[in-house]
């Protein structure tokens, strides 16, 4: 059960900014949660040795 004040769903629309600029995003989530997670490790890389252990 979500807490007081939870959002219960979200979600986003580029449309906006399709109009206004043509923006489109060229990384799919699942490529961009791994590129970002890679990213975490190699700039934090006591917090993953930390979390792993």
């Amino acid at each position: 059960m979500p807490r007081n004040g939870d959002v219960v769903f979200t979600h986003t629309s580029i449309s906006l900014a399709w109009r206004e600029i043509r923006y489109k995003p060229a990384t799919d989530l699942q490529r961009g949660l791994k590129k970002f997670v890679c990213w975490y490790m190699d700039y934090y890389p006591q917090s993953a040795k930390k979390s792993s252990s």
